[in-house]
């Protein structure tokens, strides 16, 4: 399972700046992004499962979170699960937006976002 998430991270990274697009069956990527003189988006990989989408990453900047949205939407799927790589705020951003679309949706990130929580996301719509 490593070796293939590993996988579609390489091919995300590969395809930065690009709209959404499907990169194996039932695989889609949203490419983050990095405009000059902004923070960056990072990349996003959504599954299609049995139960809903399950959501690796989910951004920073609405533009980010809204075509994640709008993917749930054209899918006619939930977001079951969103999956935190680590707590960084390009990876982690659009979870409020998308745990208020979908309340349901299950969170699982490492215990290292316990201290950021607490310490630098603490802050964080401050430094937006």
């Amino acid at each position: 399972m490593r070796a293939i998430l590993f996988g579609l991270l390489a091919l995300a990274c590969a395809a930065e700046g690009r709209a959404a697009q499907d990169i194996a069956p039932d695989v889609t990527l949203v490419p983050g992004t990095f405009v000059a003189g902004t923070q960056p988006d990072g990349n996003t990989v959504i599954l299609k499962g049995p139960d809903g989408l399950i959501v690796f990453d989910t951004g920073r900047h609405a533009e980010h979170v809204q075509q994640i949205l709008d993917f749930a939407a054209a899918s006619h799927a939930p977001v079951a699960a969103i999956v935190n790589s680590h707590w960084h705020l390009d990876h982690v951003g659009g979870n409020v937006k998308l745990r208020q679309a979908f309340p349901n949706a299950r969170v699982v990130a490492s215990a290292a976002i316990e201290d950021a929580m607490h310490g630098f996301l603490a802050n964080y719509h401050a430094q937006l």
